[in-house]
């Protein structure tokens, strides 16, 4: 019921069926069937804390992302797994909350930015593999994931959620690639959004940021500095995006949207009294890596103020400035 509602689109299949099988770790699906590993038979009254409704619902979203459309060749696994990955994330978000959810997407993130450092970083759309299972690792599951999130911000929720069902129901019961769905995004919202897909599904890496500002109370603003420092050796771009900043002083929050487009840039921003606090992607929409070196006080006014991601941020950042 949740995905019908979210796709706009009617299950579309005569029944559903849930297997296990001793060979299975996770799942695996296949059309109108789930194959599950043995661990998803639970007590019937299940640890809260480890339950398989996140992989349960990864595997449902298949029926639509991998079933209903599949891919046309390997190198465009995002479509299945991405799609599903990013659905659970949805799921979790819509039943259990903006914190549980908000948790999970940036556990998603996390994992990706672990493989990028332990292993290899590639475009998303990568047709140099030598075994189909090459592309089912985590930049196909949760960085396509945290693309589709920002894709979400770019466009807002009643694009984004129009887009997914128009995509659906012209390419039902077809194969496809990520053209189609690149072109289901200008029918839609009539904007052409090739310089994003350039940016992070066909380039490697992604946007890391070394932050600062300063207060000028004479001219009462901020000036806050942004630099990509990420390593452009391997084809890493540098990245042209729109974030939200958050301005939280005595009297409120304001909230300004900034477009960073260049390696060193600098924003002016206005307030009428120094910052409590600064706060770079409001809303964690992006998939980033970031320093932005604060007082303690502010990290002390963050880490009980701000949302949850924040605030874990801000906590961590007060341990490195423990002696």
């Amino acid at each position: 019921d949740f995905f019908n509602k979210l796709y706009n689109y009617k299950y579309p299949w005569a029944k559903y069926d849930q297997v296990i099988g001793p060979q299975q770790g996770g799942g695996a699906e296949a059309t109108s069937a789930t194959i599950l590993g043995l661990g998803a038979v639970r007590h019937k009254r299940p640890d809260q804390d480890d339950n398989w409704e996140r992989i349960i619902a990864h595997e449902i979203a298949h029926q639509w992302w991998g079933d209903l459309i599949t891919l046309r060749s390997w190198e465009h696994t995002w479509m299945n797994e991405s799609f599903a990955t990013y659905s659970d994330y949805l799921y979790t978000r819509a039943m259990k909350g903006e914190e549980k959810g908000a948790l999970d997407l940036e556990g998603k993130k996390n994992q990706y930015l672990r493989e990028a450092h332990t292993k290899y970083m590639r475009p998303i759309v990568y047709p140099y593999w030598n075994r189909p299972h090459d592309n089912f690792d985590s930049h196909t599951y949760p960085k396509g994931a945290a693309v589709l999130h920002m894709l979400r911000y770019q466009l807002g929720d009643d694009s984004f959620f129009r887009v997914l069902s128009h995509f659906l129901h012209k390419h039902e019961f077809q194969p496809v690639d990520s053209h189609d769905f690149f072109i289901a995004v200008k029918e839609v919202t009539g904007r052409n959004m090739d310089w994003f897909f350039e940016q992070f599904i066909f380039k490697p890496g992604h946007p890391v940021f070394d932050i600062s500002y300063r207060f000028d109370p004479e001219e009462k603003n901020i000036i806050l500095s942004i630099k990509q420092v990420q390593d452009q050796s391997i084809g890493t771009p540098i990245y042209k995006l729109p974030v939200q900043i958050a301005l939280t002083t005595s009297e409120g929050k304001e909230l300004h949207e900034i477009w960073i487009t260049k390696e060193e840039e600098s924003f002016t921003l206005p307030t009428d009294s120094k910052p409590l606090m600064v706060r770079f992607d409001e809303g964690n929409w992006l998939l980033k890596e970031w320093s932005f070196d604060k007082s303690k006080e502010e990290l002390e006014y963050q880490s009980k103020n701000d949302d949850i991601i924040g605030r874990r941020w801000a906590e961590k950042q007060l341990q490195k400035k423990m002696p």
